[in-house]
C-alpha cells in the first residue's frame, strides 16, 4: 500500500487544502491562547469569598482590598468594586456591579468568534474544494475525448476528497474547541453573579452591625443622660 507524504498530499489537495489547513493551525493557536488565559484567570471562588466575606462583615475593608491584590480573575474585580463603592445605595451598587461584570465579558470572549467562524467556514471550503475537484475531473475527461485513464482522473478526485475531509476535520475540531471555551466563559459569568450576590449580602450584614453598634451607643448615652438628670437635686 502506497503512503503519501505530506508534500504530496498538499500538492494533490491544491490551494483550497492549504487555506483549510492554515485555518486549522490558526484555530489551534486561538484555542491554546484562550485556554492559558482562562487558566491564569481561574480562581477558587468559594475559598476566596469565604475569607473576603468574613473581613467585609467586620468592616475590615483595607485588608479585604489587600486580599484582592493577591488574586486574579473577573470575580476579584467584582469584589474590589463592591468594597470601593460600599457606601452607595443598594440598587446603585447592584447596577455598578452589573456594569463591571459586563465589562469583563469582552476580555473573556476575545477571539472566540474566530473559532466560531472557522467551524462554519472550514466545511464550506471543503465543499468548495470538492466541487472544484470534480470540475477538474470533468475537464480532464473532456480533454481526453473518451481516452482518459484513471491516472488522468485521479487528480481531481484527490482534490475533492482531501479538501472535503480536511474541511470537515477542521470544522469539527474548531466547533468542539469553541464550545469548550464557551463553557469556561459561562462558568466565569456564574462566578461573577454569585460573587455579586454574596458581596451584597455581606455588605448588608456589615451595615446592620454598624447600625446596631450606633444604636447601642445612642442607648447608652441616653441612659447616662437620664441617670445624671435623676441624680440632680
Amino acid at each position: 500500500m502506497q503512503t503519501l507524504t505530506l508534500l504530496e498530499i498538499l500538492h494533490k489537495g491544491g490551494l483550497v487544502l492549504l487555506v483549510i489547513l492554515g485555518m486549522g493551525v490558526f484555530a489551534v493557536a486561538v484555542f491554546f491562547e484562550r485556554w492559558l488565559f482562562y487558566r491564569k484567570e481561574s480562581l477558587n471562588v468559594s475559598q476566596f469569598l469565604k475569607g473576603i466575606v468574613s473581613l467585609v462583615r467586620r468592616r475590615h475593608f483595607s485588608e479585604a482590598l489587600d486580599r484582592c491584590d493577591e488574586a486574579h480573575g473577573p470575580s476579584v474585580q467584582i469584589v474590589r468594586t463592591a468594597i470601593e463603592f460600599h457606601n452607595l445605595a443598594p440598587q446603585q451598587l447592584r447596577d455598578t456591579l452589573a456594569e463591571v461584570a459586563a465589562m469583563q465579558l469582552p476580555r473573556l470572549e476575545r477571539h472566540l468568534f474566530l473559532l466560531g467562524n472557522i467551524s462554519v467556514l472550514a466545511p464550506l471550503l471543503g465543499f468548495l474544494g470538492t466541487v472544484l475537484g470534480m470540475i477538474n475531473t470533468f475537464i480532464s475527461m473532456e480533454s481526453a475525448r473518451g481516452t482518459a485513464t484513471s491516472a488522468t482522473l485521479a487528480g481531481g478526485v484527490w482534490e475533492a476528497l482531501l479538501t472535503s475531509a480536511a474541511g470537515l476535520l477542521v470544522g469539527i475540531v474548531a466547533a468542539a474547541a469553541h464550545q469548550l471555551l464557551l463553557a469556561h466563559v459561562r462558568q466565569f459569568c456564574d462566578e461573577m453573579s454569585r460573587t455579586s450576590v454574596e458581596m451584597m449580602h455581606a455588605l448588608a450584614q456589615a451595615g446592620r452591625v454598624l447600625d446596631f453598634e450606633a444604636a447601642q451607643k445612642t442607648s447608652i448615652t441616653q441612659v447616662e443622660s437620664a441617670t445624671k438628670a435623676i441624680k440632680k437635686p
